[in-house]
C-alpha cells in the first residue's frame, strides 16, 4: 500500500480517501480502486472534529487539518488532509423595514423648518431605529407605541396650525376625522385616502397592543396601518411645512 499525496486538500464531501491510496498486486500492477480489496482499507483519525465512515468524510465533520490513518492488512501508514468544504449559509431572514430611508428623510427635512416640531422628529427617529420589522416581535410593543405619538403629535399640531377656531377633540380619533374631512373638502386628499384611516380601528389595535400586557400583534398588522396612515402623515407634513 502506499501514498499518492502526503498533503491533500478535500474540497467535496463526495472525496474518497481511497482516491489517496496505491495498492499493488504481486506484479507490482495497480490494483483498481473498484476492486474489492479496498473494502479492506480502514480509515481512521484521532482529531476530535472530523468524522469517518468508511472511505467518506462526514458532514458533521469540521473544516481543518487532520492526520488520517491508513491500514491495510498489517500495513499502517497515514497523510494529511485540510478539509476546506464550503458551507451553505443558513438562509437569512428577510431584511423588511417599515419605511424606506427616503421617506424618513424627506420627512425631517419638512418638519425641520420650525423648531416646535423637533418632538415630532424625535419620534421619527425613534421609529427610524426601531423600523425593521423582519425582526421577532420584540420591538413590536415599542413600534405601537412610536406609531401611535407620531400620529398624535402630528395631529395636534396640524391642529393648532389650521384649526384653533374649532373646539379641540376629545380623543385621537376625532381629531383625525375631523382632520381626514378637512383635507377631504380643501381637496387634499381623496375620498379613499379618507377612508382608509379615518375610522379608529388601526388606532384602536394599537392602543390595545399599548394598554394590554396580554395582546400581540403581527409585523403584517404594523406594516398594514402604518401604510394606510402614511399617507395621513404625508399630507399632515407638507401642509406644516408651508
Amino acid at each position: 500500500m502506499f501514498i499518492s499525496e502526503p498533503n491533500v486538500d478535500i474540497k467535496s464531501l463526495d472525496y474518497k480517501l481511497t482516491e489517496n491510496i496505491n495498492i499493488l498486486d504481486e506484479k507490482s500492477n495497480h490494483i483498481s480502486k473498484n476492486s474489492s480489496i479496498f473494502q479492506n482499507v480502514v480509515f481512521w483519525s484521532e482529531g476530535n472534529n472530523i468524522a469517518i465512515k468508511g472511505s467518506r468524510i462526514l458532514a458533521l465533520s469540521e473544516n481543518g487539518k487532520y492526520t488520517i490513518k491508513v491500514k491495510f492488512l498489517d500495513v499502517e501508514k497515514s497523510y494529511s488532509i485540510f478539509l476546506k468544504i464550503p458551507r451553505q449559509r443558513k438562509q437569512q431572514e428577510e431584511h423588511k423595514d417599515l419605511f424606506s430611508e427616503k421617506w424618513f428623510d424627506d420627512s425631517v427635512a419638512l418638519l425641520s423648518s420650525k423648531e416646535e416640531y423637533s418632538n415630532i422628529i424625535s419620534v421619527l427617529k425613534c421609529l427610524s431605529d426601531n423600523k425593521d420589522i423582519s425582526k421577532s416581535s420584540d420591538n413590536f410593543v415599542m413600534l405601537s407605541f412610536l406609531i401611535r405619538i407620531l400620529i398624535e403629535y402630528s395631529s395636534k399640531a396640524y391642529w393648532d396650525k389650521y384649526r384653533t377656531d374649532q373646539n379641540t377633540p376629545g380623543s385621537l380619533t376625532t381629531y383625525i376625522s375631523n382632520i381626514s374631512s378637512y383635507l377631504f373638502s380643501k381637496k387634499i386628499i381623496t375620498k379613499e385616502e379618507k377612508k382608509s384611516f379615518s375610522n379608529g380601528n388601526d388606532l384602536e389595535t394599537l392602543n390595545g397592543q399599548i394598554h394590554d400586557y396580554k395582546s400581540n400583534i403581527s409585523s403584517i398588522s404594523i406594516e398594514t396601518i402604518f401604510k394606510s396612515y402614511k399617507i395621513y402623515l404625508d399630507k399632515l407634513f407638507l401642509e406644516l411645512n408651508k
